[in-house]
């Protein structure tokens, strides 16, 4: 699958048209992972010939195509189900058809058909304050050949293609950027199997060390050192100045009026050193470097301004840029600290096992992830986030849910005494001891229930609760309730087979409607987890617990803060955990999400 050098103009066109062809007689019912490598080679081959946007559509399209096969099936199956239950009803007026689903049936099932890929308009529907980032992975020489019926060698890493979507029409570019694999290896291997590494470590180290104290800790504190080690190595070597890319745009009106004056000041000097003009595809990137200067390296900064500019390193204006940037730091250190609008990642299927959201620059900035735009856009129409206007000065839109409508589950198999001892009071302070089960196993029926009926599940034990309900029940369901698991790997997506995306309990709560889930990537120990879920708690619902190990006065902080977004509170939380493979490990799928104040919110019926 690696592309040849040195082909003409003709012979690529050449190249293409066949390509096109191949494309287009499977498109209809495309074969996983085929079809998503011949959409990313045609991608290569429309950049060298000057077709980008179409390219781009490609690139969109090679994402979780087995999950999207899926997805669509789910789809139909669903809504055959709700089509014969109306029909038995023999009314057009019942109740239970007045979900999510039923007016936007058919525009879902035209979005996960398999057609000619175009590129995604819907976007400018979307929020305003959303930016989505695609994140895809391109394999050369014999891992290419690996992906058509296994795993690549993890002892190298692949090219990179980073597409920032704009949301809500907002007027600046579409960002499409190649970032190399870096040259050389860290010891031992690539980044991926490094952390495979650790993750066998981490997942032996209760066994090997039972009863070794001493021992248990002291390789526990080597994972944190070594996993901190590969998600520096991931921010500064690999993307250098590129991860800049990641960040959320500016929230608060003060920092974005700060960011243009600074914008239009280095704007200036480009114009006096007679470069001509920055086009705004230039201009949207040399806001992002300026908004993430107390993150960047001065070499950073400077390699970022000469790729951007097409100068050289020692030009002129590259230093003038760089010495004005220097003189104001102070200024641009409120960028650090400042909020930050959400940010949607869509991570290819081997880079989606990193820890991205633990790279220093997204302290600030609510991230969350999502196999595919399809995916997204279905969810967005599902919860009625789509607006016709662009207008932004609209309202920001986000999904609210209600928190007294939760149902909790803790320690069903009654084997985490400490986590009951921790979660127990707490919970029940929250939601009361009738809207939940402590140390005892659900039932079917009433994970079921808190499923479609509820806006939050919380389940606190070993897993993800799919023990209690499986997987393949979940996706039957219509479901509404977001979902906090808080248990090990319950975050995990994983490939199940040679050719088959990877899938996991988010991607199948997410196939069933849920808005949103947390979830951890790997096994963490409880009493971290603990502390991560009870500064989710604080920071989402405004309550004010105690995170054990803590100062207070960190906690009595929150109180001054309304509730913030599900994933602004997972964010943040990777600071409460003492293990940074813990913290690390809490991730969240799906859309942005918020809670009405208890005050205000309804109470269940």
């Amino acid at each position: 699958m690696a592309i040849r050098p040195n082909l003409s103009l003709e012979q690529l066109k050449i190249c293409l048209k066949s390509l096109d062809k191949t494309i287009e007689m499977v498109q209809h019912f495309p074969p996983v992972p085929c079809y998503s490598e011949l959409l990313k080679l045609r991608w290569q081959e429309s950049l060298k010939t000057g077709h980008a946007e179409s390219g781009v559509a490609d690139l969109i399209n090679s994402h979780s195509v087995g999950l999207r096969h899926q997805n669509l099936r789910i789809h139909r199956d669903l809504a055959s189900r709700k089509q014969k239950l109306k029909d038995s009803t023999n009314s057009s007026q019942n109740d239970s058809f007045t979900d999510l689903f039923a007016a936007t049936n058919d525009e879902v099932n035209d979005n996960l058909e398999f057609k000619k890929p175009s590129y995604p308009d819907w976007l400018k529907g979307l929020p305003p304050e959303w930016t989505v980032i695609q994140i895809t992975e391109s394999w050369r020489g014999k891992d290419a050949s690996n992906l058509l019926g296994g795993v690549p060698g993890l002892k190298s890493l692949p090219n990179l293609t980073f597409v920032r979507f704009p949301c809500g029409g907002r007027r600046v570019s579409t960002i499409v950027k190649e970032v190399e694999k870096p040259a050389g290896e860290i010891a031992g291997g690539g980044l991926l199997s490094e952390l495979n590494s650790i993750l066998e470590g981490n997942s032996t180290v209760n066994k090997d060390y039972r009863g070794n104290l001493e021992q248990y800790w002291k390789v526990k504190q080597e994972h944190h050192n070594q996993l901190k080690v590969l998600v520096s190595s991931l921010e500064n070597w690999w993307l250098s100045y590129c991860k800049c890319l990641l960040i959320g745009e500016l929230q608060e009106a003060a920092d974005e009026q700060l960011l243009t004056v600074h914008t239009n000041t280095v704007l200036k000097l480009i114009a006096k050193a007679g470069k001509g003009a920055v086009s705004e595809r230039q201009e949207t990137w040399i806001r992002l470097l300026i908004s993430c200067h107390s993150f960047l390296k001065p070499d950073q900064i400077i390699q970022g301004f000469t790729k951007i500019l097409k100068l050289a390193p020692k030009s002129s204006t590259v230093k003038d840029i760089f010495y004005h940037l220097q003189s104001v730091k102070d200024e641009l250190k409120r960028f650090s600290v400042a909020k930050r609008n959400p940010v949607i990642l869509v991570l290819d299927k081997v880079i989606q096992r990193l820890p991205w959201e633990a790279v220093a620059i997204l302290k600030s900035t609510p991230v969350s992830r999502i196999p595919s735009l399809h995916m997204l856009h279905c969810l967005a129409m599902k919860h009625g986030l789509f607006s016709k206007r662009t207008d932004l000065k609209l309202a920001p839109r986000v999904i609210e849910v209600n928190p007294k409508l939760t149902f909790y589950v803790v320690n069903p198999e009654s084997n985490l005494p400490g986590t009951q001892e921790r979660m127990q009071p707490i919970l029940e302070e929250i939601w009361g001891k009738n809207s939940g089960v402590v140390g005892v196993a659900p039932a079917e029926l009433q994970i079921k229930e808190s499923l479609t009926q509820r806006d939050l599940f919380f389940y606190s034990g070993h897993g993800s609760a799919t023990q209690y309900l499986s997987i393949d029940q979940i996706v039957k369901l219509d479901c509404r309730a977001a979902a906090l698991l808080m248990g090990c790997s319950s975050g995990k997506l994983k490939a199940q087979g040679r050719i088959i995306d990877p899938s996991g309990t988010a991607s199948h709560y997410l196939m069933a409607g849920s808005p949103c889930q947390v979830g951890m990537l790997w096994e963490v120990t409880d009493l971290d987890c603990d502390r991560v879920t009870i500064h989710i708690l604080n920071c989402f619902l405004g309550t004010n617990y105690a995170v054990f190990g803590l100062p207070t006065s960190t906690v009595s902080d929150q109180l001054s803060h309304p509730p913030d977004l599900l994933q602004g509170a997972v964010q943040t939380s990777r600071h409460v955990t003492r293990n940074f493979l813990n913290g690390a490990a809490a991730v969240v799928y799906g859309l942005p999400l918020r809670t009405l104040s208890f005050h205000s919110a309804a109470h269940p019926s």
